[in-house]
């Protein structure tokens, strides 16, 4: 059996910028270290031996706030990546992501979720 670590928090932006950013996986190499690039459905991984090409595919639901990723290595092999962006009925939101290692990622979709929502409030006149 496998254990899995899930790793939640608490951000203060808006619903619709943070899922956006979240759903696009180009701005994977900007909160999850493990990616180096994305481009299309294909993506460069960092990994302990190095870096590797996959094929990355994306399935989201802005309703339900859900936004998989399925990763396929080179030798066929077939990893998941799970998260969903609730809404608390403080207005707050909350991200869920079955999560690695790397404890930093999601704070780094927050920092740049919060700084994103505030452009766009900022340019909205608010």
């Amino acid at each position: 059996m496998r254990l899995h670590e899930i790793q939640s928090i608490e951000i203060l932006a808006g619903y619709d910028n943070t899922f956006a950013f979240i759903a696009d996986p180009e701005n994977l190499p900007r909160w999850a270290e493990a990616f180096a690039a994305v481009q299309e459905n294909r993506a460069r991984l960092r990994t302990p031996r190095g870096e590797t090409e996959i094929a990355l595919e994306v399935e989201h639901d802005v309703r339900s706030g859900i936004v998989d990723w399925r990763m396929t290595f080179a030798d066929g092999s077939v990893a998941f990546a799970n998260s969903r962006l609730t809404r608390g009925s403080d207005g707050r939101l909350v991200y869920a992501i079955a999560a690695g290692r790397d404890r930093g990622s999601i704070a780094r979709a927050v920092a740049y979720a919060r700084s994103r929502a505030g452009a766009s409030e900022s340019a909205r006149g608010a």
